[in-house]
């Protein structure tokens, strides 16, 4: 062996000695390495998975998708609703129609301004019931309020303020309670579709909230919300139905006091009448009166009279025998003296 294989040899021996420590720390890191990208694949996998079931949902539990196309629905179906709003002005057009000024949320009339002839439907949001609405303590669970107060068209506006007049008839109540709730300055919500039923639409509330499910819920309707699988309603359909039937009655009251007015005015004049046939018969009664004592006064004088004539009669007849007695004795005195004359006459 030469002296440079000597030298190439020592030099490989001294770089093996120093490769081997290098190369095996090369391993050591390439295979941490390896189980790095294993753990952040895995940890990928995993997140892949999650993401997934949350976008498409697993078993029983709606994914995202699910979710925002339902909520994507409900807004659909929901229309565009004004929260916050505030009333400012209430005016009697008629008895059966209202006008009404209301302020909008600057925001919401921003980024969804009403348009003229647009037809919203009014609620009231519910509010805390005060000091004297609940049996004198103010209790904070309990919320009152949430009226619907009707349906609405947009006659003007300008900005932030809204005009609008009554669509449908009012009863009394129902214009009570929307002027009432204005002078409150209660909040309101207006949609631009009537909320639809859900089949849930009080199950939370009953289930964690009984006695304010209570409360809201009238009684003769409890039975039909308090069960999941009861029919849902279309507000709309019943809003108008109502509404004819109560056209109907009105039309009907109408008629019958109508009636009732001609049946009074008959009855008036009845009552007329009847006073002037009292007043008749009351006249009847002083003429039979005047009469009765006009027939005991010829009574009387009757009477008087026929004493007078008995005694005339009598006298009459006392005259009549002493007449007939004065006959009596002037023929008797007459015989005598024809009696005498004859004698006379004889003797001569």
């Amino acid at each position: 062996m030469n002296k440079w294989n000597m030298v190439m040899l020592g030099l490989a021996i001294v770089l093996a000695g120093i490769a081997i420590p290098f190369a095996s720390r090369v391993y050591k890191i390439r295979n941490a390495w390896e189980q790095g990208i294993d753990s952040q694949d895995k940890a990928f996998e995993q997140t892949k998975a999650d993401l997934v079931k949350t976008l498409d949902g697993s078993g029983t539990e709606p994914g995202a998708r699910i979710i925002a196309a339902k909520l994507a629905n409900f807004h659909q179906i929901r229309g565009t609703v004004w929260e916050n709003t505030t009333p400012t002005q209430f005016n009697e057009v008629s008895p059966e129609q209202a006008a009404i000024q209301i302020k909008l949320d600057p925001e919401i009339a921003a980024s969804a301004p009403l348009e003229t002839a647009t037809i919203v439907y009014i609620f009231e949001t519910p509010r805390p019931a005060g000091p004297d609405e609940e049996n004198g303590n103010q209790n904070a669970n309990v919320r009152l309020g949430g009226a619907f107060l009707g349906a609405f068209r947009v006659t003007k506006v300008q900005g932030e303020t809204v005009n609008l007049e009554s669509t449908e008839n009012m009863s009394a109540s129902e214009m009570k309670r929307l002027q009432d709730s204005v002078s409150a300055k209660t909040n309101w919500s207006l949609y631009k579709s009537l909320p639809a039923d859900r089949e849930d639409v009080f199950q939370n509330l009953m289930a964690n909230n009984r006695e304010l499910f209570d409360k809201i819920v009238p009684q003769q309707f409890v039975d039909k919300f308090s069960n999941p699988d009861r029919p849902l309603f279309d507000y709309g359909l019943l809003l108008a139905y109502a509404h004819q039937e109560r056209t109907k009655l009105n039309s009907q009251i109408a008629l019958e006091a109508v009636n009732l007015e001609g049946l009074q005015a008959s009855l008036a004049q009845s009552q007329k009448e009847q006073q002037e046939t009292q007043k008749d018969i009351d006249q009847l009664r002083l003429e039979l009166d005047a009469m009765k004592s006009q027939s005991d006064e010829v009574k009387k004088y009757l009477a008087e009279v026929d004493k007078m004539l008995q005694d005339l009669n009598q006298q009459i007849a006392t005259q009549q025998s002493q007449n007939e007695q004065l006959v009596s004795e002037i023929a008797k005195s007459q015989l005598q003296a024809a009696q005498s004359i004859e004698a006379r006459g004889g003797t001569q």
